[in-house]
C-alpha cells in the first residue's frame, strides 16, 4: 500500500530506529516473564504463576519475530511499508478519545449503552459508513454480553440509567 506520491523504490528503507524499537520490545519481554516468574505459587493453569509467565514468552516470542524481520529488512535495504506516512494516526488518537470517554461514562450510563455509543464511535472512526448498522450491532452485541455476564456468570456490570 503505498501512498500515491511516493514512487515505487523510493520508500526508505527499514530504519535502525525500529531496530531499537524491537531490542525494546524484547527486552520488555524479558522482564515481563521474569517478573511472571517471581510470582509465588504454582505454574499450573488455574495457579497465579500461569498468566503472567504465558505473557511473557509470548511477548519474547513475538519479539524476537518481530526483531528477526527488522534485521532482515536492514540487512537487505528492502523498501518498508511501515515507514511510510503516518495516515492513520487521525484514526488512533480518535480511538484512544473514545477509549478515555468510554472509562468516564461507563459507571453514570452504564455498561450496555456506554459500550453500545463506544462501538457505534468506533466503527465511524474506522470508517464504517453504515451506520443503521452499526447502531444496531453496537446494541444487540452489548446487551449480549450484558446479560451473558450478568445472568449467567453472575459477574455483575454497571446497570447505569437502564433498568436491566
Amino acid at each position: 500500500m503505498t501512498s500515491p506520491d511516493v514512487e515505487e523504490g523510493t520508500r526508505p528503507a527499514a530504519s535502525w530506529a525500529q531496530l531499537v524499537f524491537a531490542a525494546v520490545i524484547l527486552l520488555l519481554g524479558v522482564l515481563v516473564l521474569t517478573q511472571g516468574l517471581g510470582v509465588r505459587g504454582d505454574l499450573s493453569p488455574q495457579g497465579p504463576r500461569f498468566f503472567p509467565t504465558a505473557l511473557g514468552v509470548l511477548w519474547l516470542v513475538l519479539g524476537v519475530l518481530y526483531l528477526a524481520s527488522r534485521i532482515r529488512a536492514v540487512a537487505s535495504g528492502t523498501p518498508d511499508e511501515s515507514t511510510e506516512r503516518l495516515a492513520h494516526v487521525k484514526r488512533l488518537a480518535v480511538l484512544a478519545v473514545l477509549l478515555v470517554a468510554y472509562v468516564y461514562v461507563l459507571y453514570p450510563l452504564g455498561y450496555v449503552l456506554s459500550t453500545a455509543l463506544f462501538f457505534v464511535g468506533a466503527a465511524a472512526a474506522l470508517g464504517s459508513g453504515h451506520h443503521r448498522r452499526d447502531v444496531v450491532v453496537g446494541v444487540l452485541l452489548s446487551l449480549a454480553v450484558y446479560l451473558v455476564f450478568s445472568r449467567m456468570l453472575g459477574i455483575s456490570l454497571p446497570p447505569g440509567v437502564l433498568p436491566l
